[in-house]
């Protein structure tokens, strides 16, 4: 499904008072700002955050207006570093609330506690994490962009299947998915959809590049006809040349996390902040300032972006996580190849 996508300024996080803040971009690119150290200890009105969400501070701040108890120390990195920092800290664990990409308790469900059922009530089954060790906050569906100066519209891909014409050779850059968690998840899509020989035959037509954000730019900038993109890019964008695609063959959820650290020195503040960030509150907030954003609960709807139901969403080959370092490797060998 094509939608056209309108100039978005930039927006800020608004409850009550102003709360100034950035657009999330954590589905986006998987990072924020450097991180600082913090003790740990255990408090009463404490808790200890790590999180690649962008945004974070504007939520933590509209947090508080109603814990004004709680003093929130934010963590920030990407999902890697992120990861790491709880795997480091697991014989003495800092940190309380793991907020960034994917799903962990996947593959380290020994670093986190599972949630009160209570907390799955009111999830939408397709953002539910596999693992069951935590909520999603927020989902992006991945799909891809094109220049209108570049691509006419009678000629657009609709479909990532469309993307392996030959006539799109050099024109479609990819953020590389051994290091993009966005470029990784699209390149999972393909396996899903079509197989290893979709890949290959995509791969035919790519220009990898380093960032996550560089394929969006380049489309923006008419360096590129065509940008792998999550919807999460829908809010940076400020020009009028850019056509947004939900492919027709399905696409994935790129989610953030929501995880109790095991262990961690505030348990019960660490549960009241995840259970304020899926409420009702701070997803309608998050609908109303961040264009792209998938609320994770019924009766909210996403800005800028089709109806799930209006789309089609896949569920992507379990062996996309499972078996992440093979796949990166086959993809080099891939993309090497040609």
């Amino acid at each position: 499904m094509k939608q056209t996508i309108r100039s978005t300024s930039r927006t800020v996080l608004r409850r009550g008072a102003a709360i100034a803040g950035l657009v999330s971009i954590a589905a986006i690119s998987g990072c924020a700002s450097s991180s600082e150290p913090v003790s740990g200890s255990p408090g009463e009105g404490a808790l200890v955050v790590y999180s690649g969400d962008a945004n974070a501070d504007a939520y933590i701040a509209a947090f508080n207006e109603e814990h004004p108890d709680i003093k929130v120390d934010l963590i920030t990195g990407n999902t890697g570093e992120l990861l790491s920092r709880v795997q480091s800290e697991a014989g003495k664990p800092q940190g309380d609330v793991y907020w960034a990409g994917g799903d962990p308790g996947l593959t380290n469900p020994e670093l986190f506690e599972k949630l009160p059922g209570r907390f799955q009530d009111g999830i939408l089954e397709e953002f539910r994490l596999e693992s069951g060790y935590g909520v999603p906050f927020n989902g992006f569906l991945n799909a891809f962009v094109y220049n209108t100066d570049l691509v006419d519209e009678d000629d657009a891909p609709q479909s990532w299947a469309d993307l392996a014409d030959p006539q799109w050779q050099g024109k479609i850059y990819l953020a590389n998915p051994t290091s993009s968690g966005s470029g990784y998840s699209a390149m999972s899509d393909w396996v899903t959809v079509g197989g290893w020989d979709l890949v290959e035959d995509i791969a035919k037509n790519i220009v990898v590049v380093e960032g996550t954000f560089a394929p969006f730019q380049a489309v923006t900038g008419g360096e590129a006809a065509i940008g792998i993109a999550n919807e999460g890019f829908l809010a940076y964008l400020e020009t009028d040349n850019v056509e947004f695609v939900n492919p027709s063959d399905g696409a994935g959820i790129t989610k953030q996390a929501l995880l109790k650290i095991k262990d961690g020195p505030n348990p019960d503040n660490a549960e009241t902040f995840i259970e304020w960030l899926v409420s009702e509150d701070a997803q309608t907030l998050m609908t109303e300032t961040q264009p792209g954003a998938r609320p994770v609960i019924d009766g909210l709807d996403a800005s800028g972006v089709p109806a799930l139901s209006d789309v089609e969403v896949i569920e992507q080959d379990g062996d996309a996580t499972a078996k992440h370092d093979e796949w990166v490797e086959r993809w080099q060998e891939i993309i090497t190849s040609l």
